[in-house]
Protein backbone atom coordinates (compact mmCIF):
# COMPACT_ATOMS: atom_id res chain seq x y z
CA UNK A 1 0.00 0.00 0.00
CA UNK A 2 1.62 3.31 -1.08
CA UNK A 3 1.47 6.00 1.61
CA UNK A 4 1.76 9.77 1.80
CA UNK A 5 3.77 11.96 4.14
CA UNK A 6 0.58 12.71 6.11
CA UNK A 7 -0.14 8.98 6.43
CA UNK A 8 3.37 8.36 7.77
CA UNK A 9 3.12 11.16 10.32
CA UNK A 10 -0.21 9.81 11.61
CA UNK A 11 1.08 6.24 11.84
CA UNK A 12 4.31 7.29 13.59
CA UNK A 13 2.33 9.28 16.17
CA UNK A 14 -0.21 6.48 16.69
CA UNK A 15 2.29 3.61 16.99
CA UNK A 16 5.21 5.53 18.59
CA UNK A 17 7.45 3.80 16.06
CA UNK A 18 10.06 5.06 13.66
CA UNK A 19 8.94 4.97 9.99
CA UNK A 20 11.60 2.41 9.07
CA UNK A 21 9.82 -0.09 11.33
CA UNK A 22 6.62 -0.09 9.26
CA UNK A 23 7.67 1.23 5.85
CA UNK A 24 9.72 -0.12 2.97
CA UNK A 25 10.95 1.30 -0.32
CA UNK A 26 10.11 -0.44 -3.60
CA UNK A 27 11.96 0.02 -6.89
CA UNK A 28 9.95 1.54 -9.73
CA UNK A 29 10.23 -1.75 -11.64
CA UNK A 30 8.41 -3.60 -8.82
CA UNK A 31 5.22 -1.53 -8.86
CA UNK A 32 2.64 -0.25 -11.31
CA UNK A 33 2.96 3.52 -11.39
CA UNK A 34 0.93 4.23 -14.50
CA UNK A 35 0.22 7.95 -14.46
CA UNK A 36 1.92 8.48 -11.10
CA UNK A 37 5.65 9.14 -11.74
CA UNK A 38 5.48 11.97 -9.18
CA UNK A 39 5.20 9.35 -6.40
CA UNK A 40 8.86 8.30 -6.71
CA UNK A 41 11.69 9.53 -4.51
CA UNK A 42 15.12 9.96 -6.12
CA UNK A 43 17.53 8.07 -3.85
CA UNK A 44 21.16 6.96 -4.32
CA UNK A 45 20.10 3.38 -5.18
CA UNK A 46 17.52 4.51 -7.72
CA UNK A 47 13.94 5.81 -7.74
CA UNK A 48 11.80 4.35 -4.96
CA UNK A 49 8.13 4.27 -3.90
CA UNK A 50 7.36 4.28 -0.17
CA UNK A 51 4.84 1.63 0.89
CA UNK A 52 3.69 -0.13 4.06
CA UNK A 53 5.98 -2.99 4.98
CA UNK A 54 4.78 -6.52 4.19
CA UNK A 55 4.82 -9.38 6.68
CA UNK A 56 3.97 -12.93 5.67
CA UNK A 57 2.35 -11.70 2.49
CA UNK A 58 0.13 -9.10 4.16
CA UNK A 59 0.27 -5.64 5.67
CA UNK A 60 2.55 -5.30 8.68
CA UNK A 61 -0.38 -3.94 10.69
CA UNK A 62 -2.67 -6.94 10.15
CA UNK A 63 -3.11 -9.22 13.15
CA UNK A 64 -4.91 -12.53 13.50
CA UNK A 65 -8.15 -12.75 15.48
CA UNK A 66 -9.42 -15.76 17.44
CA UNK A 67 -12.11 -16.45 14.84
CA UNK A 68 -9.55 -16.82 12.05
CA UNK A 69 -10.08 -13.39 10.50
CA UNK A 70 -7.57 -10.56 10.51
CA UNK A 71 -7.97 -6.98 11.68
CA UNK A 72 -6.03 -3.75 11.36
CA UNK A 73 -4.04 -2.75 14.48
CA UNK A 74 -3.95 0.91 13.39
CA UNK A 75 -7.53 1.27 12.18
CA UNK A 76 -7.96 4.76 13.68
CA UNK A 77 -4.77 6.01 12.00
CA UNK A 78 -4.83 3.90 8.83
CA UNK A 79 -3.72 5.54 5.55
CA UNK A 80 -6.43 7.49 3.74
CA UNK A 81 -6.20 5.14 0.76
CA UNK A 82 -7.22 2.32 3.12
CA UNK A 83 -9.89 4.49 4.71
CA UNK A 84 -11.43 5.35 1.32
CA UNK A 85 -11.43 1.78 -0.04
CA UNK A 86 -13.39 0.48 -1.91
CA UNK A 87 -14.48 3.93 -3.06
CA UNK A 88 -12.62 6.14 -5.52
CA UNK A 89 -13.07 9.22 -7.69
CA UNK A 90 -16.36 9.29 -9.61
CA UNK A 91 -16.06 8.46 -13.30
CA UNK A 92 -19.06 10.58 -14.35
CA UNK A 93 -20.04 14.12 -13.26
CA UNK A 94 -23.43 12.93 -12.02
CA UNK A 95 -21.86 10.49 -9.54
CA UNK A 96 -21.12 11.52 -5.96
CA UNK A 97 -18.40 8.90 -5.53
CA UNK A 98 -16.94 6.11 -7.64
CA UNK A 99 -15.94 2.54 -6.85
CA UNK A 100 -12.42 1.15 -7.12
CA UNK A 101 -12.10 -0.82 -10.39
CA UNK A 102 -10.92 -3.91 -8.50
CA UNK A 103 -12.98 -3.54 -5.34
CA UNK A 104 -12.26 -6.91 -3.78
CA UNK A 105 -9.98 -7.46 -0.81
CA UNK A 106 -7.25 -10.06 -1.43
CA UNK A 107 -8.41 -13.58 -0.37
CA UNK A 108 -5.69 -13.84 2.30
CA UNK A 109 -7.26 -11.04 4.37
CA UNK A 110 -10.16 -13.35 5.20
CA UNK A 111 -12.88 -10.73 4.80
CA UNK A 112 -14.26 -7.97 2.58
CA UNK A 113 -15.28 -4.61 4.03
CA UNK A 114 -18.60 -3.53 2.54
CA UNK A 115 -20.99 -0.67 3.13
CA UNK A 116 -23.56 -1.73 5.71
CA UNK A 117 -27.13 -0.48 5.98
CA UNK A 118 -27.14 2.68 8.09
CA UNK A 119 -23.42 3.24 7.56
CA UNK A 120 -21.66 6.28 6.07
CA UNK A 121 -23.47 8.00 3.21
CA UNK A 122 -22.09 8.41 -0.30
CA UNK A 123 -21.36 12.06 0.51
CA UNK A 124 -19.33 11.01 3.55
CA UNK A 125 -17.30 8.59 1.44
CA UNK A 126 -16.80 11.31 -1.18
CA UNK A 127 -15.33 13.56 1.53
CA UNK A 128 -12.84 10.83 2.46
CA UNK A 129 -11.83 10.38 -1.20
CA UNK A 130 -11.36 14.15 -1.60
CA UNK A 131 -9.22 14.23 1.53
CA UNK A 132 -7.10 11.39 0.20
CA UNK A 133 -6.60 13.17 -3.14
CA UNK A 134 -5.63 16.40 -1.38
CA UNK A 135 -3.00 14.61 0.68
CA UNK A 136 -1.73 12.84 -2.45
CA UNK A 137 -1.21 16.23 -4.14
CA UNK A 138 0.55 17.63 -1.08
CA UNK A 139 2.76 14.55 -0.91
CA UNK A 140 3.66 14.89 -4.62
CA UNK A 141 4.59 18.55 -4.09
CA UNK A 142 6.80 17.69 -1.12
CA UNK A 143 8.44 14.87 -3.07
CA UNK A 144 9.12 17.23 -5.98
CA UNK A 145 10.97 19.54 -3.57
CA UNK A 146 12.89 16.62 -2.09
CA UNK A 147 13.89 15.40 -5.55
CA UNK A 148 15.01 18.90 -6.62
CA UNK A 149 17.22 18.94 -3.56
CA UNK A 150 18.72 15.57 -4.48
CA UNK A 151 19.57 16.81 -7.98
CA UNK A 152 21.12 20.01 -6.61
CA UNK A 153 23.24 17.99 -4.19
CA UNK A 154 24.42 15.82 -7.06
CA UNK A 155 25.43 18.86 -9.12
CA UNK A 156 27.36 20.28 -6.17
CA UNK A 157 29.10 16.99 -5.46
CA UNK A 158 27.38 16.66 -2.10
CA UNK A 159 26.22 13.44 -0.48
CA UNK A 160 22.63 12.70 -1.44
CA UNK A 161 20.13 11.86 1.26
CA UNK A 162 19.81 8.11 1.70
CA UNK A 163 16.78 5.89 2.40
CA UNK A 164 17.01 6.17 6.20
CA UNK A 165 17.13 9.97 6.14
CA UNK A 166 14.30 10.09 3.60
CA UNK A 167 12.04 7.95 5.82
CA UNK A 168 12.79 10.12 8.86
CA UNK A 169 11.94 13.27 6.90
CA UNK A 170 8.59 11.77 5.92
CA UNK A 171 7.48 11.52 9.54
CA UNK A 172 9.13 14.71 10.76
CA UNK A 173 8.65 17.25 7.96
CA UNK A 174 9.97 20.76 8.37
CA UNK A 175 11.45 23.69 6.54
CA UNK A 176 14.99 22.27 6.68
CA UNK A 177 14.74 20.57 3.27
CA UNK A 178 13.41 23.70 1.56
CA UNK A 179 16.01 25.86 3.29
CA UNK A 180 18.87 23.61 2.23
CA UNK A 181 17.47 23.43 -1.31
CA UNK A 182 17.44 27.24 -1.50
CA UNK A 183 21.04 27.43 -0.27
CA UNK A 184 22.16 24.76 -2.74
CA UNK A 185 20.31 26.46 -5.60
CA UNK A 186 22.01 29.76 -4.78
CA UNK A 187 25.38 28.01 -4.79
CA UNK A 188 24.67 26.42 -8.17
CA UNK A 189 23.52 29.76 -9.60
CA UNK A 190 26.64 31.46 -8.28
CA UNK A 191 28.90 28.81 -9.82
CA UNK A 192 27.08 29.07 -13.16
CA UNK A 193 27.43 32.87 -13.11
CA UNK A 194 31.16 32.59 -12.49
CA UNK A 195 31.44 30.15 -15.40
CA UNK A 196 29.50 32.50 -17.67
CA UNK A 197 31.70 35.44 -16.67
CA UNK A 198 34.84 33.43 -17.39
CA UNK A 199 33.49 32.43 -20.80
CA UNK A 200 32.65 36.06 -21.57
CA UNK A 201 36.19 37.13 -20.66
CA UNK A 202 37.65 34.45 -22.90
CA UNK A 203 35.49 35.59 -25.81
CA UNK A 204 36.58 39.21 -25.33
CA UNK A 205 40.23 38.14 -25.52
CA UNK A 206 39.75 36.62 -28.96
Amino acid sequence: MPVTRADVARLATHTHKEPAEFLELRAASEVDLSGEPESLAELPGGDRLVVLRQREGGCVFLEAEADGTESCRVHEARPLSCRAYPFDRPERPAEVVGVHPAALCPPETGHLAVVQHGGPTASAWATVVLGRDRELREHAEWLAGFNRGQRLRRRLGKRQRGPEEFLRLLAHPGSAVLGENAADAAQVASAEQVQMDEQRVELMKR
